[in-house]
């Protein structure tokens, strides 16, 4: 089992977090099309999709990334193992 967090902060330190499960670590393969080609598509050119973005994009300081990996042969067992 695996998740991925994703932690943002606002200029006005506001904080924005998500947690995700997957199935592995393939799941955190590029999607195809890529979120930005789909968007490009969608509002009909690539600088359109861009300055959207940027836009999108100020309004946050700072992003941390984190992936966890459950490993049972170095975690603790549960009292129900």
């Amino acid at each position: 089992m695996t998740f991925s967090s994703t932690k943002v902060t606002t200029p006005h330190q506001a904080i924005v977090a998500t947690v995700t499960s997957m199935s592995g670590l393939a799941d955190l393969a590029p999607d195809d099309p890529s979120f930005f080609d789909f968007v490009t598509e969608k509002m009909g050119s690539a600088e359109d999709a861009m300055a959207m973005f940027e836009q999108f994009g100020a309004g946050f300081a700072s992003s941390d990334f984190t992936l966890w990996v459950y490993d049972a042969e170095i975690s603790t067992p549960s009292d129900e193992e």
